[in-house]
Protein backbone atom coordinates (compact mmCIF):
# COMPACT_ATOMS: atom_id res chain seq x y z
CA UNK A 1 0.00 0.00 0.00
CA UNK A 2 1.63 3.40 -1.17
CA UNK A 3 1.90 5.88 1.79
CA UNK A 4 -0.11 9.17 -0.59
CA UNK A 5 -2.91 6.97 -0.83
CA UNK A 6 -3.30 5.87 3.03
CA UNK A 7 -2.80 10.18 3.39
CA UNK A 8 -5.85 10.85 0.44
CA UNK A 9 -8.06 8.41 2.12
CA UNK A 10 -7.63 8.94 5.64
CA UNK A 11 -8.25 12.91 5.26
CA UNK A 12 -10.98 11.98 3.79
CA UNK A 13 -11.97 10.01 6.95
CA UNK A 14 -11.20 12.79 9.31
CA UNK A 15 -13.06 15.51 7.95
CA UNK A 16 -13.25 18.47 10.11
CA UNK A 17 -9.80 17.08 11.78
CA UNK A 18 -8.47 16.70 8.11
CA UNK A 19 -5.64 19.14 8.26
CA UNK A 20 -4.09 17.65 11.62
CA UNK A 21 -2.50 14.95 9.52
CA UNK A 22 0.24 16.90 7.68
CA UNK A 23 2.02 13.36 6.31
CA UNK A 24 2.16 9.78 5.93
CA UNK A 25 5.71 8.34 5.92
CA UNK A 26 6.65 4.49 5.25
CA UNK A 27 8.39 2.35 7.45
CA UNK A 28 9.84 -0.69 7.76
CA UNK A 29 7.11 -2.77 9.54
CA UNK A 30 4.20 -0.29 8.50
CA UNK A 31 3.42 3.61 8.45
CA UNK A 32 3.89 6.62 10.33
CA UNK A 33 1.05 9.23 10.73
CA UNK A 34 2.67 12.95 10.86
CA UNK A 35 0.65 15.44 12.70
CA UNK A 36 1.21 19.12 11.66
CA UNK A 37 1.59 20.50 15.37
CA UNK A 38 1.43 19.26 18.79
CA UNK A 39 -2.02 20.02 18.65
CA UNK A 40 -2.54 18.19 15.98
CA UNK A 41 -1.56 15.06 17.84
CA UNK A 42 -4.04 15.13 20.17
CA UNK A 43 -6.71 15.76 17.84
CA UNK A 44 -5.78 12.85 16.03
CA UNK A 45 -5.39 11.00 19.18
CA UNK A 46 -8.93 11.39 19.50
CA UNK A 47 -9.73 10.14 16.38
CA UNK A 48 -8.50 6.53 17.16
CA UNK A 49 -11.28 4.89 16.13
CA UNK A 50 -11.82 6.26 13.41
CA UNK A 51 -7.95 5.32 12.56
CA UNK A 52 -8.47 1.99 13.53
CA UNK A 53 -11.60 1.26 11.41
CA UNK A 54 -9.48 2.17 8.68
CA UNK A 55 -6.35 0.27 9.15
CA UNK A 56 -8.80 -2.82 10.06
CA UNK A 57 -6.42 -4.95 11.97
CA UNK A 58 -3.70 -2.57 12.83
CA UNK A 59 -2.31 -0.95 16.49
CA UNK A 60 -2.39 2.68 16.66
CA UNK A 61 -0.25 4.13 19.44
CA UNK A 62 2.32 7.20 20.27
CA UNK A 63 5.58 6.48 19.59
CA UNK A 64 7.96 5.84 22.64
CA UNK A 65 11.58 5.03 23.35
CA UNK A 66 12.63 1.55 23.15
CA UNK A 67 15.66 -1.01 22.50
CA UNK A 68 15.24 -2.96 19.16
CA UNK A 69 16.21 -6.56 18.02
CA UNK A 70 15.87 -8.00 14.37
CA UNK A 71 15.51 -11.58 15.38
CA UNK A 72 16.07 -14.08 12.05
CA UNK A 73 15.58 -17.62 11.28
CA UNK A 74 12.27 -18.11 12.70
CA UNK A 75 10.46 -20.98 11.56
CA UNK A 76 6.82 -19.41 10.21
CA UNK A 77 4.99 -22.63 11.73
CA UNK A 78 4.89 -24.96 14.47
CA UNK A 79 3.68 -27.73 15.48
CA UNK A 80 0.77 -28.44 17.56
CA UNK A 81 -1.00 -31.67 19.09
CA UNK A 82 -4.76 -30.52 20.11
CA UNK A 83 -6.97 -33.36 21.54
CA UNK A 84 -5.12 -35.88 19.71
CA UNK A 85 -4.65 -34.28 16.61
CA UNK A 86 -1.35 -33.04 14.85
CA UNK A 87 -1.16 -29.73 13.10
CA UNK A 88 0.49 -26.45 11.94
CA UNK A 89 -0.37 -23.06 12.89
CA UNK A 90 1.88 -19.64 11.49
CA UNK A 91 3.77 -17.82 14.04
CA UNK A 92 2.17 -14.52 15.14
CA UNK A 93 3.69 -11.71 17.23
CA UNK A 94 1.44 -13.20 20.51
CA UNK A 95 3.45 -16.82 20.18
CA UNK A 96 6.87 -15.29 19.60
CA UNK A 97 6.25 -12.95 22.81
CA UNK A 98 5.38 -15.65 24.63
CA UNK A 99 8.32 -17.69 23.37
CA UNK A 100 11.19 -15.30 24.37
CA UNK A 101 9.27 -13.72 27.56
CA UNK A 102 9.41 -18.00 28.65
CA UNK A 103 13.43 -18.24 27.57
CA UNK A 104 14.53 -14.73 28.34
CA UNK A 105 12.60 -13.77 31.20
CA UNK A 106 12.40 -10.48 29.15
CA UNK A 107 8.98 -9.33 28.17
CA UNK A 108 8.48 -7.51 24.70
CA UNK A 109 7.32 -4.29 24.35
CA UNK A 110 6.00 -4.97 20.59
CA UNK A 111 6.69 -7.08 17.76
CA UNK A 112 6.23 -6.54 13.94
CA UNK A 113 7.18 -8.98 11.11
CA UNK A 114 10.19 -7.20 9.11
CA UNK A 115 8.65 -5.91 5.60
CA UNK A 116 11.04 -8.54 3.50
CA UNK A 117 9.68 -10.81 5.71
CA UNK A 118 6.56 -10.62 5.04
CA UNK A 119 6.01 -10.11 1.52
CA UNK A 120 7.80 -13.48 1.13
CA UNK A 121 5.66 -15.90 2.76
CA UNK A 122 7.06 -18.86 0.68
CA UNK A 123 10.03 -18.84 2.60
CA UNK A 124 10.98 -21.70 5.33
CA UNK A 125 12.19 -18.71 8.02
CA UNK A 126 10.66 -15.29 8.91
CA UNK A 127 12.55 -12.23 10.38
CA UNK A 128 10.82 -10.02 13.23
CA UNK A 129 11.83 -6.93 14.94
CA UNK A 130 11.52 -6.90 19.08
CA UNK A 131 11.55 -4.10 20.59
CA UNK A 132 12.35 -3.47 24.51
CA UNK A 133 11.55 -0.65 27.00
CA UNK A 134 14.73 1.36 26.92
CA UNK A 135 16.97 0.99 29.38
CA UNK A 136 16.83 -2.48 30.10
CA UNK A 137 19.48 -3.99 31.78
CA UNK A 138 19.98 -7.52 30.32
CA UNK A 139 20.34 -7.54 26.56
CA UNK A 140 19.48 -10.21 24.69
CA UNK A 141 21.87 -13.15 23.48
CA UNK A 142 23.47 -13.51 19.92
CA UNK A 143 21.46 -17.08 19.32
CA UNK A 144 18.59 -17.87 20.83
CA UNK A 145 16.86 -21.14 20.81
CA UNK A 146 13.25 -20.39 19.84
CA UNK A 147 10.61 -22.73 19.27
CA UNK A 148 13.13 -25.69 19.27
CA UNK A 149 15.08 -24.08 16.50
CA UNK A 150 18.49 -22.05 16.75
CA UNK A 151 17.41 -18.28 16.27
CA UNK A 152 20.08 -15.53 15.04
CA UNK A 153 19.60 -12.43 16.74
CA UNK A 154 21.09 -8.64 15.90
CA UNK A 155 20.75 -5.28 17.79
CA UNK A 156 18.94 -3.00 15.37
CA UNK A 157 19.60 0.90 15.30
CA UNK A 158 16.10 1.47 15.09
CA UNK A 159 14.90 4.42 17.19
CA UNK A 160 11.26 6.04 18.45
CA UNK A 161 9.89 7.69 15.72
CA UNK A 162 9.08 10.53 17.90
CA UNK A 163 12.26 11.25 17.73
CA UNK A 164 13.78 10.85 14.16
CA UNK A 165 10.59 12.93 13.09
CA UNK A 166 10.76 16.04 15.50
CA UNK A 167 13.96 16.04 14.00
CA UNK A 168 13.16 15.84 10.82
CA UNK A 169 11.27 19.07 10.99
CA UNK A 170 7.46 17.40 11.97
CA UNK A 171 5.90 16.76 15.50
CA UNK A 172 5.22 13.36 17.32
CA UNK A 173 3.26 11.24 15.98
CA UNK A 174 1.21 7.92 16.24
CA UNK A 175 3.03 5.05 14.18
CA UNK A 176 2.16 1.59 13.40
CA UNK A 177 5.72 -1.14 14.05
CA UNK A 178 9.55 0.31 14.07
CA UNK A 179 12.10 2.43 12.07
CA UNK A 180 15.57 1.68 11.17
CA UNK A 181 17.38 4.92 11.40
CA UNK A 182 20.85 5.36 9.45
CA UNK A 183 24.03 5.58 11.97
CA UNK A 184 26.11 8.94 12.45
CA UNK A 185 29.30 9.21 10.19
CA UNK A 186 31.68 11.02 12.39
CA UNK A 187 32.74 14.32 10.06
CA UNK A 188 36.48 15.26 9.31
CA UNK A 189 37.48 17.57 11.49
CA UNK A 190 38.26 21.09 10.43
CA UNK A 191 40.92 22.36 12.80
CA UNK A 192 44.35 21.15 11.65
CA UNK A 193 46.43 19.04 13.94
CA UNK A 194 48.26 20.24 16.70
CA UNK A 195 51.27 17.45 16.20
CA UNK A 196 52.96 16.67 12.88
CA UNK A 197 52.31 12.96 11.56
CA UNK A 198 55.32 11.37 10.62
CA UNK A 199 54.05 8.58 7.41
CA UNK A 200 56.49 5.85 7.28
CA UNK A 201 56.16 6.06 3.53
CA UNK A 202 56.97 9.39 3.19
CA UNK A 203 59.76 10.14 0.71
CA UNK A 204 63.04 10.87 2.07
CA UNK A 205 65.36 12.91 -0.09
CA UNK A 206 69.20 10.86 0.68
CA UNK A 207 72.11 13.80 1.91
CA UNK A 208 74.66 14.93 -0.40
CA UNK A 209 77.88 12.65 -0.91
CA UNK A 210 81.23 13.88 0.74
CA UNK A 211 83.40 15.20 -2.19
CA UNK A 212 86.68 12.26 -2.75
CA UNK A 213 89.77 13.30 -4.37
CA UNK A 214 89.30 9.91 -7.02
CA UNK A 215 87.68 10.34 -10.80
CA UNK A 216 83.95 9.31 -11.12
CA UNK A 217 83.27 5.82 -11.68
CA UNK A 218 82.70 6.52 -15.39
CA UNK A 219 85.77 8.22 -15.50
CA UNK A 220 87.39 5.62 -14.50
CA UNK A 221 86.39 3.03 -16.87
CA UNK A 222 86.48 5.49 -19.98
CA UNK A 223 90.42 5.89 -19.38
CA UNK A 224 90.84 1.81 -18.78
CA UNK A 225 89.43 1.50 -22.26
CA UNK A 226 91.55 4.06 -23.40
CA UNK A 227 94.71 1.84 -22.18
CA UNK A 228 96.32 -0.02 -24.79
CA UNK A 229 96.98 -3.40 -23.75
CA UNK A 230 100.27 -5.81 -23.87
CA UNK A 231 100.30 -7.83 -27.10
CA UNK A 232 100.31 -11.56 -26.38
CA UNK A 233 103.54 -13.20 -28.06
CA UNK A 234 103.17 -16.26 -29.57
CA UNK A 235 105.19 -19.17 -28.43
CA UNK A 236 105.94 -22.16 -30.79
CA UNK A 237 104.68 -25.42 -30.18
CA UNK A 238 107.79 -27.65 -29.14
CA UNK A 239 105.27 -30.87 -29.96
CA UNK A 240 104.42 -29.22 -33.93
CA UNK A 241 108.40 -28.89 -34.21
CA UNK A 242 108.73 -32.76 -32.82
CA UNK A 243 106.44 -34.07 -35.43
CA UNK A 244 107.92 -31.87 -38.11
CA UNK A 245 111.83 -33.29 -37.74
CA UNK A 246 110.14 -36.91 -37.87
CA UNK A 247 108.73 -36.58 -41.20
CA UNK A 248 111.35 -35.12 -42.09
CA UNK A 249 114.10 -37.79 -40.91
CA UNK A 250 111.72 -39.99 -42.05
CA UNK A 251 111.71 -38.76 -45.92
CA UNK A 252 115.33 -37.38 -45.69
CA UNK A 253 116.70 -40.48 -48.75
CA UNK A 254 115.63 -39.18 -51.97
CA UNK A 255 116.33 -41.11 -55.27
CA UNK A 256 116.70 -39.47 -58.41
CA UNK A 257 117.00 -41.61 -62.14
CA UNK A 258 117.68 -40.80 -65.37
CA UNK A 259 115.25 -43.22 -66.89
CA UNK A 260 118.24 -45.52 -67.60
CA UNK A 261 117.78 -48.64 -65.27
CA UNK A 262 121.36 -49.65 -65.35
CA UNK A 263 122.52 -46.18 -63.54
CA UNK A 264 121.37 -45.02 -60.29
CA UNK A 265 122.50 -42.18 -58.22
CA UNK A 266 121.67 -42.00 -54.78
CA UNK A 267 121.69 -38.49 -53.37
CA UNK A 268 122.07 -38.87 -49.17
CA UNK A 269 120.70 -35.35 -47.93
Amino acid sequence: MEAYAIYSSLRSQLNSNSAALKEVQTTKTGFALCPSSPEALLALEAQKEIISAFFVNCQIERSSRWVSYRVTNVPRKIGQILNGQYSLIPVNPTLLSSEISETTGLKPTSISETTSSAVNPDTPSSSWFVNFPEGMKTPLPIQLRLFAQQAEIRKSCATNLAKARTEGGCSPQLFIGTQETPMAIDEVPTQPPTHEIISPFRSVTPPPRAPTEDPPITARAQAASEQVKPQKLLQPCQRRISLKQQYLQAISTYYITDGNPRYNAALQL
